[in-house]
């Protein structure tokens, strides 16, 4: 009786933790399919603590409402936001989408929320970029509001610091304050 009670509870556990694996395997041709905001949070906690790589591809399949997390690490993947969007939540209004990038290309998302930046380098999508970087189709519907002066910053990106950036059918469709 022990063994098949053992058996079972192996058996819940395993379907269970299968249930969070992401579809997809991160490449060009099969991205991670982001279908939930855990598949969100997964992601990013994936590629911040080097579960993912950070060159994995991920596609978005939901709008992502009220999350504090961003990859922290310099993201290089292809990130298509498929037209959903990306709201940040409360207590994370300082940090971009994506921090860091380099080499990244950021497709087909909208960004949408309240942004206050007390440093250098922060924009709504990206903070500081280096590479060959791409952002296209993406809009962002965000107020963003810079509380110090002298900063490198933007509704989209706060820095490049080395490579290009390839920027086309982007909208700002919101307000860009500072000092």
């Amino acid at each position: 009786m022990k063994t098949k009670i053992l058996s079972i509870l192996a058996l819940l556990l395993t379907v269970t933790q299968g249930a969070w694996a992401l579809e997809g395997s991160g490449t060009a041709g099969s991205p991670y399919l982001l279908k939930t905001t855990a598949d969100w949070t997964d992601f990013v906690n994936g590629v911040n603590n080097g579960t993912y790589a950070t060159t994995a591809c991920a596609r978005l399949m939901y709008d992502i409402s009220g999350t504090t997390y961003s990859i922290n690490k310099d993201y290089s993947g292809t990130f298509d936001g498929n037209g959903h969007s990306i709201a940040r939540g409360s207590g994370s209004a300082d940090i971009p989408i994506f921090p860091t990038v380099n080499g990244a290309t950021i497709k087909n998302l909208r960004v949408v929320g309240s942004f206050t930046f007390g440093a250098a380098n922060k924009g709504a999508l990206i903070g500081n970029a280096t590479g060959n970087v791409t952002i296209e189709n993406c809009i962002i519907t965000a107020n963003v509001t810079y509380t110090v002066t002298g900063t490198n910053s933007g509704g989209f990106i706060g820095q490049l610091d080395s490579g290009t950036l390839d920027m086309r059918g982007c909208v700002f469709s919101g307000s860009l304050t500072a000092p």
